[in-house]
């Protein structure tokens, strides 16, 4: 019997922290342009955040999706896309970090920082003038 009781207690004790931690309901995605003191922060509700996905793959330089680490489940990651507002960026270098945020807009600790990079191709070469078609 106390066996039972030390496991029943000890279980509780340890579940304590898991039931502790506050749920995000939405995440600040945020850009740095470095030297600026100036951020771009857009925020997205965690109902349009995609958990559970495979390790991404790909480059960081235009990217099109936010990837980070999935809270619930080890080895895996939560997606959101910002395809538009990132590839409105200008030419250049950039960090991104996630906040997590409560249901009273309390922030999490922020993330990492990621770098990555806005390059669009070079524009194609000038148009020939001066063309003549003779016989």
């Amino acid at each position: 019997m106390r066996l039972l009781l030390f496991a029943v207690v000890s279980f509780c004790l340890l579940a304590i922290p898991v039931y502790a931690q506050t749920v995000p309901v939405s995440y600040d995605l945020t850009i740095y342009t470095p030297g600026s003191p100036v951020a771009q922060t857009r925020n997205v509700l965690a109902s349009a955040v995609q958990c559970d996905q495979p390790t991404p793959i790909g480059t960081n330089v235009n990217p099109t999706t936010w990837f980070w680490n999935d809270p619930g489940r080890s080895g895996r990651f939560c997606k959101a896309d910002d395809t538009t507002r990132l590839a409105a960026l200008g030419d250049g270098s950039y960090n991104g970090t996630v906040f997590p945020v409560a249901a009273d807009g309390t922030r999490g600790a922020e993330s990492a920082s990621a770098p990555f990079s806005r390059l669009r191709p070079p524009p194609p070469p000038a148009a020939v003038t001066g063309v003549q078609l003779s016989r």
